[in-house]
């Protein structure tokens, strides 16, 4: 009941953004919620679609232009493209590091399986967060040393269990 409601919500925000475009609206964030929602329903290719021609808009300020992009990143994600959306990442944190663009670079690094390059953009993030102490980067490093291990990679797991030790010999997760 809880879930048909939910699902009543998002198709009204659908139909109230698709009704808002329609009649020339100008805000690049209801066009970058429904590219968002279009995503969400499984079209990540309609939703690129929109959200490329957002990004082609003059008159952004950062904020905006760095939410289009990341929602471009997720598109291309959603499409199987991850190269593509840490391409994607990688261009607009060359122009400024932002926590919101390094967290979602991290993700993305990690799903594609760049676990040192996640490994040093989750580094990068602590730089200006401090709650992502050693603990934190070291339960990573477990994590992936986890992961590897499961998908059979013994000598790559124990490296990552080595670093996890090092990052913090108080880790709960490096040290189990």
């Amino acid at each position: 009941s809880e879930m048909c409601k939910e699902t009543g919500r998002r198709d009204d925000a659908l139909n109230l953004l698709k009704r808002a475009v329609r009649s020339g609206e100008t805000d690049p964030d209801a066009y970058l919620q429904l590219g968002n929602l279009l995503r969400e329903r499984r079209q990540p290719d309609k939703a690129l679609q929109i959200h490329r021609g957002l990004a082609v808009r003059r008159d952004l300020v950062f904020e905006e232009e760095k939410e289009i992009q990341l929602a471009i990143a997720d598109d291309l994600a959603a499409l199987g493209k991850l190269d593509k959306a840490i391409q994607t990442l990688e261009a607009v944190s060359r122009r400024r590091r932002d926590a919101e663009i390094l967290r979602s670079l991290h993700v993305m690094y990690h799903r594609a399986g760049m676990y040192d390059r996640a490994f040093s953009t989750l580094r990068e993030i602590g730089k200006t967060d401090p709650s992502i102490d050693r603990d934190v980067r070291a339960g990573y490093l477990a994590a992936v040393a986890s992961d590897r291990l499961a998908a059979g990679k013994i000598d790559e797991a124990r490296r990552y269990v080595e670093r996890a030790r090092r990052e913090s010999g108080e880790s709960i997760p490096a040290l189990w």
